[in-house]
């Protein structure tokens, strides 16, 4: 399992919040297709020079209008200069090319892609309200059923083998959650 603060702590990663959303941003994720030639390696080395950071501070303390205003120019000629000089060291290389594609990069941006990377709707957070949705075990036999219907897994042997790989450890959790989330609340509701 992977923590926020073991992500920042390791000191080949050094990733941030502001960091992974910089990376899904400019690589490419669920709501975007990011900026052509600028993947992991580029986007990581511009997530450690603190870049996205930056942008994240800018959306958590600014009205919109003056975000996007801080995106297209502020930020946007800090990033380019960063690409062409290479000046923090993070880069492998300089990307003067990828610096003269960012204006038409941002130009493809809007309001809700870029609040789609700060701030998704698939993961509790202080953007999304959880606070009726009930902890609970997830249902193996249903999830069985979608992979042999959806995934073509028609072994049973195979089904095991992905299950264990891949599901069994987050279904634990989730049972141990379930148990432990009413205490929690009690305790919270308490203090």
């Amino acid at each position: 399992m992977y923590t926020a603060d073991a992500l920042e702590s390791i000191d080949e990663l050094q990733l941030t919040r502001g960091g992974l959303m910089l990376i899904a941003l400019l690589s490419g994720g669920d709501y975007h297709d990011g900026m052509p030639g600028c993947g992991l390696v580029i986007t990581h080395g511009l997530a450690r020079c603190g870049f996205g950071d930056r942008l994240l501070l800018a959306f958590e303390s600014m009205k919109r209008d003056d975000l996007f205003k801080y995106l297209w120019q502020t930020w946007a000629d800090e990033v380019s200069a960063e690409l062409c000089s290479n000046s923090q060291g993070f880069l492998h290389v300089r990307q003067p090319r990828l610096a003269g594609e960012l204006p038409a990069f941002l130009s493809t941006l809007d309001h809700k892609i870029v609040e789609g990377y700060i701030c998704p709707q698939t993961t509790p957070s202080e953007c999304f309200d959880y606070s009726g949705w009930a902890w609970q075990a997830p249902n193996v036999t249903r999830i069985a059923e979608f992979c042999f219907s959806h995934l073509g897994w028609t072994k049973v042997t195979e089904l095991l083998r992905m299950f264990q790989r891949n599901l069994w450890e987050g279904v634990i959790y989730r049972m141990l959650l379930s148990v432990c989330q009413p205490i929690i609340n009690t305790i919270e509701n308490n203090h």
